[in-house]
Order: structure tokens, then sequence, then C-alpha cells
């Protein structure tokens, strides 16, 4: 039987509405992921913190990806800037530096690479608020989507159709490369904090992006297929620089480590029901 988990820890950003809160911490919807849950919680409530505006901090590696036709990545993010350009996922081989990124192109609008190619979605300024987004693309319809929220906020049709993403590329976290591994810049450089980012070889379908919003930031939600980069792989890599891993909101509650993963325990739904109360 799994640990059960629950946020009751104050929230960053007071504007937030009600519904934000509701599905970052839902409890219900962590409950009913009953065989579709990551297999160990390794990552849980570890958050990266990129503190400053520089070259210095960041992750990289080459996670040995085959080619894809497929793909989605998505990931919590809580961005302590307020111009444009920063970029938080850039995955670049030998010919071709823009094979896939994922940040800001200009305030508020989210874009999305692949292999040099892009397009945006103008989702809005979410300065210090956690947003969960989610950019997945299929090579067979060339189908490409931009999620905000659980909710696709830009769909691009006939977007590299055919196509597929090369294999053998570096991926780097919290910059964005202008060549395999480096030549990185302080004004593209990502300044906040990540989570739970995650990459599927395949594009994930609306339902299944919905999913992973609905089961809170302090769910185990997540696809039925393991993603081919998981948050653990990116966690076990070396950071770099002032990059550190700092605990989340999420802490546990010990005397539902024992419940039915399917039961709801009548204190836990109080408790929640209170956090969110007081925090509207």
């Amino acid at each position: 039987q799994r640990r059960v988990r629950e946020a009751v820890v104050s929230t960053q950003s007071t504007g937030t509405s009600l519904q934000h809160y509701r599905n970052m911490f839902a409890l219900p919807a962590l409950l009913a992921v009953v065989g579709l849950v990551a297999g160990d919680s390794v990552g849980h409530n570890k958050i990266l913190d990129f503190p400053t505006a520089t070259t210095e901090n960041y992750i990289s590696y080459n996670p040995d990806l085959p080619a894809l036709t497929g793909l989605t990545v998505c990931a919590w993010q809580q961005k302590s800037y307020s111009d444009d350009k920063r970029y938080w996922f850039s995955y670049a081989v030998s010919g071709s530096e823009n094979e896939i990124i994922l940040g800001e192109k200009e305030k508020g609008n989210y874009v999305f690479y692949l292999a040099s190619n892009n397009f945006g979605a103008d989702a809005g300024s979410f300065d210090n608020q956690w947003v969960h987004v989610c950019a997945a693309w299929d090579s067979e319809s060339g189908v490409s989507t931009i999620s905000v929220n659980g909710e696709a906020n830009q769909v691009q049709e006939d977007f590299k159709k055919g196509q597929s993403i090369k294999a053998g590329g570096n991926l780097v976290i919290g910059q964005e490369q202008d060549s395999v591994g480096g030549r990185f810049d302080a004004n593209q450089a990502y300044v906040g904090r990540l989570y739970n980012i995650n990459v599927w070889d395949y594009a994930l379908n609306s339902t299944e992006v919905a999913f992973l919003y609905e089961s809170g930031f302090c769910g185990f939600g997540t696809a039925e297929v393991d993603p081919i980069i998981s948050y653990a792989d990116l966690l076990a890599q070396d950071l770099n620089g002032a990059l550190s891993v700092i605990d989340g909101p999420c802490i546990d509650l010990e005397r539902c480590q024992r419940r039915k993963n399917t039961e709801v325990p009548t204190t836990v739904t109080s408790q929640h029901s209170k956090f969110l109360a007081v925090h509207t």
C-alpha cells in the first residue's frame, strides 16, 4: 500500500484562484491514481531552484535518446522573472542546436521549438505562480499542442509532419544551447523553479495531459507508459553553479499511509477543505 500525500502549507501567491490550488493540491485526484502512479516517489517534493540569471546554473547530460517520431515534455514551473526570452529545456544535436526548446520567446508567450521551427501560445504571465506546462508533438499526424494548466492553449497542424527528432543529442535544463552542450546566454537563462519534468516518446492526448494537471502538484499522476526521461533521471545528474534541490510544499501525513489508496480519510478531507478555505 502506498503512502498518501497531501499539501498543507501556505501558498506563495495570494491572488491565485481557489480552483488553481484545488488542482495543484487535489487530494481526491491524488487518491484516484491507483495503477497510474510513479513506481516509487523518487523526486517527489524535490524542486530544482535556479536563483539567478547566469550561465552557470544548469543540468547537462546525454540521455541517449533514439530518433523520435513523437514527444511530450511536461513540467511544473514557477518563474521569477518578468522579462522575455527565457528557456528551461534545450535538446541539441550536431547541426541542429534548436532540436527541441521550451520556454518563453516573449513575455507570456510559451514557445515550442522543434528542429528550429517553432510556434507559440499566448498563455499570459504567471510570475511567481506554479504553472503546469506540456508540449506534445506527433509526427504521423503533424499535430502539436502547447497545454497550460491542463488545457490545450495552442494547437498547430502540419508541424514537422513525417519528420523525426534526431538521436544522440545533449539535454540541458535551465539554459538554451547555441552549440551542443554550451554557448549559453545569461539573458536567456531560466530563473525560478522547476518540478516534475518528464519526457515521453509519444504525444500524450488531451485526457492524459489534463489528468497530469488535475492530479495536483503534490500528486503522483503519470501516463500509463513510463516516460523516456523521468524527473528522477534528471535529479540524478550533476547540478552546476548555484542550482540546487530544495524541499517543496508537500508533506507526508503519516496517519494515512496504511489506508487503502481509494479511501479518503475523513480527517484528511477536513484538513484539505480547511487548507482551501484559508488560502482563497
